[in-house]
């Protein structure tokens, strides 16, 4: 069966950082410093896809004035209640969904090309 995906560029010390983090998390899913982490390699990707699938495009196509204003407090208010639902999911999760998890981002949102 043929996948499809979508991406986003970041950078090699971004990526870097979140697998550090994801591998962390994985090796110690239930240390609550580590978890924290792991909620904010969420939120961080989040915020990429935000950015590059919303606000870059209007930033292409030069879109000014209340609509310009009107996209950015959007993706402001998505960005922040998807920060609290994930948040709440997160904390609730057990060790192994945790666990599961890392791999499920790993697998699903990085893929890598030689430029």
């Amino acid at each position: 069966m043929k996948k499809t995906y979508i991406a986003t560029l970041i950078s090699n010390e971004q990526a870097s950082e979140i697998f550090s983090i994801l591998e962390k998390t994985r090796q110690h899913p239930d240390h609550q410093d580590v978890r924290e982490d792991f909620i904010g390699v969420i939120l961080k990707l989040i915020e990429f896809n935000l950015t590059h699938f919303f606000w870059h495009p209007i930033e292409l196509l030069e879109i000014e004035g209340w609509a310009r204003r009107v996209a950015k407090v959007g993706i402001s208010t998505a960005q922040g209640a998807l920060s609290m639902i994930i948040r709440r999911v997160l904390q609730r999760l057990s060790s192994e969904q945790v666990v599961q998890l890392t791999k499920i981002i790993q697998d699903t949102f990085f893929v890598h090309f030689e430029a």
